[in-house]
C-alpha cells in the first residue's frame, strides 16, 4: 500500500498524514469522553485552547517526501530495523549501541502515537551507561500542551540538561 501511494501521490499526501495522526487522538478523546475517564480538568481546557494551532499545523498541506514516507514506514515501524540493527543511513548500519553519549527519554505515559511499549525499551538498546526513562501521566500532545507538564516535566527536563552540560 505504502509503495502504490507514493507511485499515486509521489509524496505520502497531508490529508493522510492528518488522518493517521487525527484517528488514534480522536478516538481517545471520544473513548474518553463516554467512559468519563478525562485527566485533569486544567490539562482539557489547555489542550482545547492550544488544539488549534496544531490542527493548524496538521492540516497546512504539506506533505511528506515519498522516499521518507516509505523508509519509516517500511524499516522503522514495519521491520523496526533501528531497534534490531538493520536501519541504514546511506550505506552505514545505524549501531544504537554506538551512542555514548548521556540519553533522556521522554515518555507519555497516554501516548496513543508512540505507544509506550515502542520507547520505554531504547535506554537498553543504546550503549550509554547513563539512560534514563522520564515516564509522565500525559498524551502524545500532553508533553507540548498540558500546563501540568509546563509545571513538573519541562523543569525536570531542564534539570536534566543542566547535570549533563559539560
Amino acid at each position: 500500500m505504502v509503495e502504490s501511494l507514493t507511485a499515486l501521490y509521489g509524496n505520502c499526501p497531508a490529508w493522510l498524514l492528518s488522518a493517521v495522526f487525527l484517528s488514534p487522538m480522536l478516538m481517545q478523546h471520544v473513548l474518553n469522553k463516554y467512559m468519563g475517564h478525562f485527566q485533569r480538568f486544567n490539562e482539557r481546557e489547555r489542550y482545547v485552547e492550544a488544539f488549534p494551532a496544531f490542527r493548524y499545523w496538521l492540516e497546512s498541506e504539506v506533505p511528506i517526501a515519498g522516499a521518507l514516507f516509505r523508509e519509516l514506514t517500511t524499516e522503522i515501524y514495519r521491520k523496526n530495523s533501528l531497534a534490531n540493527g538493520g536501519f541504514k543511513v546511506g550505506s552505514k548500519v545505524v549501531d544504537l549501541k554506538r551512542i555514548a553519549s548521556p540519553v533522556l527519554n521522554v515518555v507519555a505515559d497516554s501516548d496513543v502515537v508512540v505507544d509506550p511499549s515502542s520507547s520505554l525499551p531504547l535506554i537498553k538498546l543504546v550503549g550509554s551507561a547513563d539512560a534514563t526513562n522520564l515516564r509522565f501521566p500525559t498524551g502524545h500532545l500532553g508533553v507540548a500542551l498540558s500546563e501540568e507538564e509546563y509545571r513538573t516535566l519541562w523543569p525536570q527536563i531542564g534539570q536534566w540538561l543542566k547535570e549533563h552540560d559539560n
